[in-house]
């Protein structure tokens, strides 16, 4: 027997909202802040019309969007600007040669292989002077040796018998080596049409968990990738306030190269918080005609009143995170104890339910 799907009473599919909110890998719905999505991608375009570069900084607490803001962007990227390439870092990890090896992943096997099918090695090592990267590239379409030149662009450890056979005659070991390649790769990527370079390094507050010579390091060598590119190039990283603080505090040469271009994250207002949801339940919405009967005005976010999401947005404090969060404990709660709609009051009482005490913000 075919098990009933509760979610019909609420006309959807199923829960449309994550209890534990983890961002997409290419996220359909824009759930952040619209202006900053709007404010980067205006200057993102300025450097596709003019090929000057823009760095930018996105600063918010944990929760308000900012890895779905830059998956978001790296989507748009790749997908709507014509000559762009987004390529989303999760991570900067503990050193320089991390942040190039996971930007190369970022692009992918396939992508990079296929750009460089037209590579003539020759010529290109007249423009690009580390030797042993253009080597690697072109090997890429070599069957004998596209694994090995994988691996060596993406600085893996090679043998002295795998390098040799590959016909190069470094590594990618060390911070300037991978500076280097990072300069050859952008340029080469320029060179094959791109005007738009856009790196998006998620959680940048973790470098100041490293050692300080490390952190030294690290911040110096993407100083010079920043000062070595200046054309079609943007980095955009996004920080905790705290992390932002220190790295402020710490570095202000690195600072510089973004001061101008410091967005925060502001937290949701009730219109937004209700574009997102509505957003949401669209997704996963079933016979929306059916609810043409309803005394129930906008149709959009049933079973939400207007009033349920402006608590939603009190007891979440407009983080975008925890409004996802909130949302899909009424969902669960309400279906679980019967609610029809869900209004300031049920959702107060459902999600104090669920957590087995009355909240605080909703005092």
């Amino acid at each position: 027997m075919e098990k009933e799907n509760l979610y019909e009473n609420y006309f959807l599919i199923e829960n449309p909202f994550p209890i534990v909110p983890i961002p997409e890998e290419q996220p359909e719905i824009f759930g952040a802040n619209q202006r900053a999505l709007n404010h980067i991608l205006w200057q993102l375009n300025k450097v596709v019309r003019t090929g000057r570069p823009i760095h930018m900084v996105l600063v918010g607490p944990y929760g308000s969007g900012k890895t779905h803001l830059l998956r978001y962007l790296a989507s748009q990227i790749n997908q709507n600007i014509n000559g762009g390439l987004g390529a989303y870092v999760h991570h900067p990890g503990p050193d320089f040669i991390s942040i190039y090896r996971r930007f190369v992943s970022s692009i992918g096997y396939d992508k990079l292989k296929s750009l460089a099918r037209k590579v003539d090695e020759r010529k290109l090592k007249e423009t690009i002077v580390y030797h042993d990267f253009v080597t690697a590239l072109a090997n890429l379409n070599d069957d004998n040796k596209s694994l090995e030149a994988w691996r060596w662009l993406t600085a893996n450890t090679l043998t002295l018998e795998e390098r040799r056979h590959l016909r190069v005659a470094t590594s990618i070991e060390h911070e300037e080596e991978a500076l280097n390649a990072f300069s050859a790769l952008l340029k080469f990527l320029r060179s094959s049409g791109f005007k738009l370079i856009c790196i998006l390094i998620d959680e940048f507050e973790e470098i100041n968990s490293l050692v300080q010579l490390q952190k030294r390091r690290l911040y110096n060598a993407l100083r010079h990738l920043i000062d070595l590119n200046a054309s079609n190039f943007s980095l955009i990283i996004a920080c905790t306030p705290h992390g932002w603080e220190t790295i402020y505090e710490e570095n202000a040469a690195l600072v510089r190269r973004f001061s101008s271009n410091v967005i925060f994250l502001e937290p949701l207002g009730e219109d937004d918080a209700i574009k997102l949801i509505a957003s949401y339940l669209e997704r996963y919405r079933m016979h929306i005609k059916d609810l043409s009967g309803y005394n129930f005005n906008p149709l959009d976010i049933y079973p939400f009143t207007k009033d349920a999401i402006k608590e939603i947005c009190l007891l979440s404090k407009g983080n975008v995170g925890e409004i996802l969060k909130y949302c899909g404990i009424a969902i669960e709660m309400g279906l679980k104890e019967g609610c029809k709609i869900l209004d300031a009051e049920s959702v107060r009482n459902l999600i104090a339910k669920y957590y087995g005490k009355i909240l605080e913000d909703s005092e």
